[in-house]
């Protein structure tokens, strides 16, 4: 039974507590540093259309709409990939950015693009993941907890370089490698069956996760 998407929100977020973060929050891989670059797409959320130095002219584009455009651009090049546990779900298929010169960066296999945004100090540039990029876009702010505890981003899909928005939460470290388990199982997060109409429909849930992990699913008839 396929489900209506919510419009995204223009809205900032709170800063996520430990339970609402499992809910608007998923796998990296365990060596994986995290490096900060949240704080940069955050203070991009922020930043209003300006004029040129408050004269007249044209406005600077906004912090929002860049990071959109930036999104736009990424799964234009993206290739898509089948992932029938995500599609059952009606969180469409992974979307995998590519890993090679095609403009842009890669560290430790993962891909990232450079953004760049006029601060009340100046332009400033950072490197961020793409799919850090994408889910910002859609969702916006990236979720800290109180005390500055560090949230990580994790791939439900356990594909590193998808950039589908709708296959990635922000959680707790532990959470996040947590969900290794799953990836390295041969038995996928769910069972799903190919439906009438030639969609795909969850038969039963293997997952422990919540919410539970878009492995490879096993298809049964």
């Amino acid at each position: 039974m396929s489900r209506k998407r919510k419009a995204p929100s223009d809205e900032s977020p709170p800063a996520a507590t430990s339970k609402s973060l499992k809910m608007e929050t998923a796998n990296e891989d365990a060596d994986y540093k995290y490096d900060g670059t949240g704080g940069f797409i955050n203070r991009m959320l922020d930043a209003p259309s300006t004029r040129p130095n408050g004269k007249k002219g044209r406005p600077k584009t906004s912090g929002r709409d860049k990071l959109r455009d930036k999104s736009g651009h990424i799964k234009g090049k993206s290739t898509t990939a089948s992932n029938p546990a995500a599609e059952a779900l009606d969180l469409g298929p992974c979307l995998l950015a590519p890993v090679d010169n095609s403009g842009n960066r890669i560290n430790q296999g993962r891909p990232e693009e450079k953004l760049t945004q006029e601060f009340a100090e100046g332009r400033k540039s950072s490197y961020a993941k793409s799919y850090h990029i994408t889910w910002a876009a859609k969702n916006g702010h990236i979720p800290t907890l109180p005390g500055g505890v560090q949230t990580e981003y994790s791939h439900r899909c356990h594909q590193k370089t998808c950039v589908n928005e709708d296959h990635g939460i922000w959680e707790l470290g532990k959470d996040n490698k947590a969900r290794e388990r799953c990836k390295a199982s041969n038995g996928g997060s769910h069972q799903v069956r190919l439906g009438a109409g030639g969609n795909f429909e969850v038969v039963s849930v293997r997952c422990p996760h919540d919410p539970p992990c878009l492995s490879a699913a096993s298809v049964v008839a």
